[in-house]
């Protein structure tokens, strides 16, 4: 059922970019909530998981674990130089023709096949909403790049349905390849790097003055209190 909502939802994105091509206004509001609520996932669940529930298991390594997140960062910065920072849709669709390479479709494909790994080997589903949280914006302004480059609608499609089966497929491999399910604290943490550095680039860009305006600012704290209450 997880592999059908983590395609449903990017699937999902896509038809509202494809129908709905009024989204700008809020586009950045909900672009904020999910940054914000993916990185309140990672502070509530994901890092306590790994440092709570993983630290009673035989061999554990705090400083490892640490290594690994901070990997992750590492690995989600060399992945922007060929992406441009689609992950946290921040490029705009006025340079969709120069941006939207194949360097950048492959570099957000593997963005979301390797946030897909841990999934299964966490022991709630809270990591899960905030993967969907975020599928849902990249999604729609992934779609809305590729409208505005001026290919075909079913090439659209195809890169859109093979955007929405990486997560999934990185969830299996996760689950499944003997080497990182013995491993998983040692991913989740890699995830959780991957995600950090996501997250907290979408809340903190502010404007040319540093200042976060109202309204991003009440999406942010909803997203927090959202993420605190329900997962």
């Amino acid at each position: 059922m997880d592999y059908l909502i983590l395609i449903a939802v990017v699937l999902a994105g896509g038809i509202t970019a494809l129908f709905v091509q009024k989204h700008r206004k809020w586009l950045p509001l909900l672009i904020s909530f999910s940054g914000a609520y993916l990185f309140a996932i990672i502070v509530f669940h994901l890092l306590p998981e790994i440092y709570g529930h993983a630290a009673l298991a035989e061999g554990f390594s705090p400083k490892k674990a640490g290594l690994f997140l901070l990997a992750g960062l590492v690995f989600q910065l060399i992945l922007e130089y060929f992406s441009h920072g689609i992950e946290h849709a921040h490029s705009q669709e006025e340079n969709t023709a120069a941006t939207l390479t194949v360097g950048a479709v492959l570099g957000l494909f593997l963005h979301a096949f390797s946030e897909g790994l841990p999934v299964h080997q966490l022991h709630s589903h809270a990591y899960l909403y905030g993967i969907l949280v975020h599928k849902f914006p990249i999604a729609l302004v992934l779609t809305s790049f590729l409208i505005h480059s001026g290919i075909k609608t079913r090439y659209v499609w195809l890169v859109l349905i093979l955007f929405s089966l990486m997560t999934p497929l990185g969830t299996f491999v996760g689950e499944n390849l003997e080497i990182l399910r013995r491993n998983h604290v040692y991913v989740s943490a890699f995830a959780a790097g991957i995600l950090t550095h996501i997250s907290t680039v979408i809340i903190f860009e502010s404007d040319m003055q540093h200042r976060l305006p109202l309204k991003k600012m009440a999406v942010i704290l909803a997203g927090f209190l959202l993420a605190y209450f329900t997962a």
